[in-house]
């Protein structure tokens, strides 16, 4: 599907969305070798420089997070 102006616009399912978040930040995880609340003190207190990656990274924990507020966190787990 496009709007107006021919921005491509597609769907997904919840589930896909929530998995691909919760693969993204493991990822990170693994790459960083740290925990996704390590690397958010790190950045809060300036000792790490936050790149796109990382703002990323931080990014999708934080929706991971709001989600599991709304919908329960049985059925989202990060390693943190």
């Amino acid at each position: 599907m496009k709007t107006r102006n021919g921005t491509r616009i597609t769907t997904r399912s919840f589930g896909s969305t929530i998995a691909d978040l919760h693969r993204h930040v493991n990822d990170c995880e693994q790459k960083y070798r740290m925990k996704t609340s390590t690397m958010l003190r790190k950045v809060r207190a300036g000792t790490t420089i936050e790149t796109v990656e990382i703002c990323k990274w931080l990014t999708d924990y934080h929706a991971l997070r709001k989600l599991e507020g709304q919908f329960g966190p049985s059925k989202l787990r990060t390693r943190d």
